[in-house]
């Protein structure tokens, strides 16, 4: 009898031991749950960050597409302000020798 009361408490510590261990597993369990969850809602934000990064660097893109467009016409407008100004040169050269012409005359007739 007293090697089966031995072989019980030696069961009965055995079972606590499991128990404390159960015990220690089943908090490591929600130590686990909880840092899965933290993990999901940081991957959340860093998905909600890439999504706002993307739709910045798509904003930005329009906008160098807008400013590509507006160099484009700045340019065509350089151009012709030169061409006009080329014309307008002309134009006073063509005035300034039919001024000198008239003088000519004036000084002829007088």
């Amino acid at each position: 009898k007293e090697e089966l009361d031995g072989q019980l408490k030696e069961m009965e510590a055995k079972k606590e031991a499991l128990e404390g261990n159960i015990l220690e597993v089943e908090k490591g369990r929600r130590e686990v749950e909880a840092r899965i969850e933290e993990y999901g809602e940081e991957k959340q934000l860093l998905y909600q960050k890439l999504t706002e990064a993307e739709s910045i660097r798509s904003s930005l893109q329009e906008q160098m597409s807008e400013i590509e467009s507006n160099k484009a016409n700045l340019e065509e407008q350089v151009a012709e302000v030169g061409s006009n100004k080329q014309g307008m040169e002309e134009k006073m050269q063509e005035l300034e020798c039919g001024r000198k012409e008239l003088e000519g005359r004036v000084e002829e007739v007088e």
